[in-house]
Order: structure tokens, then C-alpha cells, then sequence
């Protein structure tokens, strides 16, 4: 077959222009209304606003089914982008200007404490699982109706909710002897805020992120969430990173290993929302100063606290 002149500029054209066919159709799309997006980033709270479009595939992740791929409704089409992490999340959507601008309204929210009746009081309780290369978090919905706050424990779960309606975060040391009380403040806390709970996050072994753990507590749920995390024992974590005995691994980072790190990480939480890490302790905070004041310096925890009796239970009252 011989190849005719016109058929040879056909196809040059076609080869140069191809590149800008989706710009002739972005632009035919403009003058009937419809414009082009891209939304990167945390995407959860638009991804609430499209749970009425249809999709055409989902993700199976963790044992949680995840929206992925193209979707459309009478107002948009698009395809969205599921990654491994939120922040990598990419929706490309075709729309009206009104429709992107009633998806992307922020919403102002100011901070209230709700009341949940006892008798339907459960909060999910996140455990670690999966091995050092995979690390990974899954809830378990658990009965916390029994729990409350006893002795002692009433004032500092008060001053903890404080602290929290204040600034939308906190970090608290809890120093206290064997029986005090001091592992339920934890759940006493989630139970009050009605969030996420857990106390197996372990940012001393290879793998074991705090952007992992948000992460994925965070898709599961409300952005607005609190999360709860229990560092119970921590002066067994500061003595290791102190006198530098934190196990390495071979391939895998350590998230803290040394002082440095720990700093990093508590001056990082400013810039997080609604997440709350309480530290327990069998050893005091004066104790803790004289390795170095750095691990708990004023600014780096919000509030220190002491539970020096053992808490009678109901049982033995």
C-alpha cells in the first residue's frame, strides 16, 4: 500500500496536535459552564460530599473498602485517586463553578462535648498488627459503659477535656504509683470525647509511625475525631533513648531512636488537631529532668500530673 501525501500530513497533524486535545476539550467545555479540577491532598471531607455519585471500582485495604476510580452524578464526573496515605489522595472532576464551590466550603465547627448515654457507650480501640515492614492499625469496637472516673482520676480526666476544648490537642505526663489509676485515664478521656483510643503505638520500634497510625485512624473516620494515644511506661522508652539501648533493625527506619528524635516528634504534634497523647509514668517528672529537661519540658507537654494513692475499686470500697 503506498502511503499518499494527504494521509502523511493527516497523520503529522494528528501526532502534533494530540497533545492538545484535552485543552480543545477543556475549553469547549468552559463555554457551556464546565470547568476542570484537581483537588490533592486530604480529600476525606469532599469524599463526604461525593458518597451520592456513582463509582465504577473500589480498593479492598486493611479490611476496609476504600471509593476508587472514576464516579459521575447528575452534577459532576471525575476519577479519584486512592493512595496508601491521605495526604497523596488526587481528584481530577469535571463541574460547574457552583458545584466545585458548594463541595469545597468550609464549614466552621467550634468544639462541643457530647453527651452520649451510657447505656450505648463504645469507642474503637485501634491495635497494632502486621510485622515490621508493614505496620498497620485496626479498631475494635469495645464497652466502655463500666468506666468511671474514680478518686483521683476525676480531676485530671477534667483538666485533660480542658486542655483539649482550649487548644484542640494536648500532651500530659502522668506520674503515679503501681494501682493508682493512671492506664484508664486513657479510656475515661475517649469515653468523655466520644473518639478513637490506642495504647499499642510504639514509635521505638522500626516502623511503628506516627503518620502511619493517624493516617490510618483517619480514613476510617471523621477527620474532626479525637484521637487518644497512650504511651503508658514511657520512662522506660526515655531511658532507652537516653542511654542510647533502642534496638535498630537492619533495613527498617526507626521513627525515635535518640533524643533528637522524641523532640522532633512531640514539637511536631503542635501542628496537628484533635489528637491527644497521654504519657504515664512509674517514675516522677523530676526524676525524668535529671537524665535531661528536654524530654518533658514545659511546652513540649502541656500539663503534669501525680497519682501517688492506689485507687480503691468499687469492689473493695
Amino acid at each position: 500500500m503506498i502511503t499518499s501525501y494527504a494521509q502523511i500530513i493527516f497523520g503529522y497533524m494528528m501526532y502534533t496536535l494530540s497533545p492538545y486535545f484535552t485543552v480543545f476539550v477543556h475549553i469547549a467545555l468552559q463555554a457551556i459552564g464546565i470547568n476542570y479540577y484537581t483537588i490533592e491532598g486530604d480529600t476525606r471531607k469532599i469524599c463526604k460530599q461525593l458518597e451520592k455519585t456513582v463509582n465504577t471500582s473500589f480498593i479492598y485495604r486493611n479490611q476496609q473498602i476504600h471509593k476508587s476510580g472514576y464516579f459521575f452524578s447528575p452534577d459532576c464526573i471525575g476519577l479519584y485517586q486512592e493512595a496508601r496515605f491521605s495526604e497523596d489522595n488526587r481528584i481530577m472532576l469535571y463541574c460547574s463553578p457552583s458545584y466545585f464551590a458548594k463541595l469545597t466550603k468550609e464549614e466552621t465547627q467550634t468544639f462541643e462535648e457530647v453527651e452520649v448515654p451510657d447505656q450505648i457507650k463504645t469507642i474503637k480501640k485501634y491495635n497494632r498488627t502486621g510485622s515490621f515492614k508493614n505496620f498497620y492499625y485496626v479498631p475494635l469496637t469495645i464497652d466502655v459503659t463500666g468506666i468511671k472516673p474514680l478518686e483521683s482520676q476525676g480531676p485530671i480526666v477534667d483538666s485533660i477535656l480542658s486542655l483539649y476544648r482550649t487548644k484542640q490537642r494536648c500532651t500530659v505526663f502522668i506520674h503515679g504509683v503501681t494501682g493508682a489509676g493512671k492506664s484508664t485515664i486513657g479510656y475515661l478521656v475517649t469515653k468523655a470525647l466520644n473518639g478513637n483510643y490506642c495504647n499499642t503505638f510504639k514509635p521505638t520500634d522500626a516502623g511503628d509511625c506516627l503518620t502511619n497510625l493517624m493516617n490510618e485512624v483517619q480514613n476510617r473516620n471523621d477527620s474532626d475525631t479525637p484521637l487518644i494515644i497512650m504511651l503508658d511506661e514511657v520512662n522506660i522508652m526515655i531511658n532507652a533513648i537516653h542511654t542510647k539501648t533502642v534496638e535498630k533493625h537492619r533495613e527498617i527506619p526507626i521513627p525515635i531512636s535518640d533524643k533528637t528524635d522524641w523532640t522532633n516528634m512531640f514539637d511536631d504534634l503542635m501542628f496537628h488537631k484533635h489528637v491527644i497523647v497521654i504519657m504515664t509514668s512509674n517514675q516522677s517528672k523530676e526524676e525524668i529532668d535529671t537524665l535531661d529537661r528536654a524530654y518533658l519540658r514545659t511546652g513540649r507537654i502541656d500539663a503534669a500530673f501525680s497519682m501517688l494513692g492506689q485507687i480503691n475499686t468499687p469492689s473493695e470500697i
